[in-house]
């Protein structure tokens, strides 16, 4: 029995930062990335959740489903800190006028100088 509560402490932890972040967030409206951070908070509850609460957490709808979760709550979070910090968060890999993935549009997300596409093609 003790198992089963200590086990749901990941899920139970992610919940409370999830309501706090989302308390926070109706103290201050036109913060969006707090929104968004509790977004993430929640998703990856949901993924703890499914995990300790399924009868079969091997089998593959459960697995699917949570890192389905894990991973909206991954992107979740890197949205809203670069959201938070005022940085554009891309898409996609590729561009329309190019083909090849410029991997370096990640790099603002941990919070290096932004390079321009002109800066690249030197």
């Amino acid at each position: 029995m003790s198992e089963n509560i200590l086990a749901l402490a990941n899920p139970m932890l992610n919940m409370v930062f999830g309501i706090a972040f989302l308390i926070l967030w109706r103290r201050e409206p036109g913060a969006s990335w707090i929104a968004i951070i509790s977004v993430s908070y929640f998703a990856s509850a949901a993924g703890f959740f499914i995990f300790h609460l399924t009868p079969d957490p091997n089998g593959i709808p459960a697995v699917v489903a949570m890192h389905l979760f894990y991973s909206l709550g991954t992107i979740a979070m890197v949205w809203g800190i670069g959201t938070r910090y005022g940085q554009p968060i891309p898409h996609r890999l590729g561009t329309p006028d190019d083909d090849r993935a410029e991997l370096i549009e990640f790099v603002p997300v941990l919070g290096a100088r932004h390079v321009t596409r002109s800066q690249l093609r030197r």
